[in-house]
Order: C-alpha cells, then structure tokens, then sequence
C-alpha cells in the first residue's frame, strides 16, 4: 500500500518498490526507512543488499534502457522519492556535483561487485575458466560514444586526458 505524500511516496514494510525485469525509466532516493535489494534467482530471493536515508538506486535506468536488475522492498515503513530522466537532468543542471556523487556511488558498487565475484570465482578453482562467470551478469553493453567538448576541454584537464562528448538534457 502506497501513500502519496508531499514529496516521495511511503512504502509499507514488504512493498515491492521495483521489480527486477520490469521497464525502468526512473530512479529512486530513500528519503526516510530503509529497503532491501532482492535479486529472483531459480524461484529464490537473494538478498544484495541494504539501502537507507540518502541511498540512490535504479539510476542505471537513467542511462540504459534495460530492465530492472534487482527488485527493491520496503523494510518497515520506507518513503521514497522517485525521479525520471527529465527531473534528474534538471537537477544535474542546477547541481552538477549531484551527477559526481551518482558516479561515485556507482564506482563503489562496481569495485565492491568485483570484489566480491573475485572472492567466488577464488573459492571454486576447480572449475573451468569459462563457467567461472556469475549467470546473471548480462554481456556489456557497446561502449557509450566518446564525449566531446563544444569549446574544447574544461579547464583542468592535461595533455591526454579523454575529452568527453557534450550532453544536453532533453528539453
């Protein structure tokens, strides 16, 4: 049961607030309570994680137009605020260290994801190279389109940095 509030939506405890495989166009902030990361393995729940105030997730859905990698539940009473594509450009506009700070929290969860598949792959040895790779990990997507300056590169960057393509947000 959802309760429209002021800012964000309150999940009850055992709400689903997205569901791995379904569409995602959105992402998500814990504004208050916390939630549970779920990945359906073979009829199961695993549980990937915990998330709490401040927390952001489903933002891989801001750039990739893939289904929902994991389901998310309400763990007690949860509100969230929900942001789709065209909110959360805007508010990279007025606040670019917000997009910083995304970027951040995705480079933990990657380092502490690969961390972790080093640690599985570590304790099954005695299987072949190519079963080591965790089922779920869907194959990579084609590299994003080298990024480019309209007046050359920002002030700060050396001789050999990579020059990224300049974005707009819809309008």
């Amino acid at each position: 049961m959802m309760d429209e509030g002021a800012l964000g939506k309150e999940y009850a405890d055992g709400d689903v607030i997205c569901r791995q495989g379904e569409p995602g166009d959105r992402m998500y902030v814990i504004q208050s309570g916390r939630a549970t990361v779920l990945r359906e393995e073979g009829g199961s729940e695993v549980v990937i994680g915990e998330l709490s105030v401040g927390e952001i997730f489903g933002e891989m859905a801001i750039v990739e137009r893939r289904p929902r990698s994991a389901t998310v539940r309400a763990n007690g009473v949860a509100r969230v605020l929900t942001l789709d594509k065209r909110a959360f450009l805007r508010q990279v506009h007025a606040d670019p260290s917000l997009a910083y700070r995304i970027l951040q929290g995705m480079s933990h969860r990657i380092r502490t994801l690969s961390e972790e598949l080093s640690r599985l792959k570590a304790h099954r040895p005695d299987e072949p190279e190519d079963r080591r790779t965790a089922p779920w990990i869907e194959p990579p997507m084609p590299a994003p389109e080298p990024l480019r300056f309209r007046h050359g590169a920002p002030q700060g960057a050396r001789a050999g940095d990579v020059a990224p393509s300049e974005t707009r947000p819809p309008r």
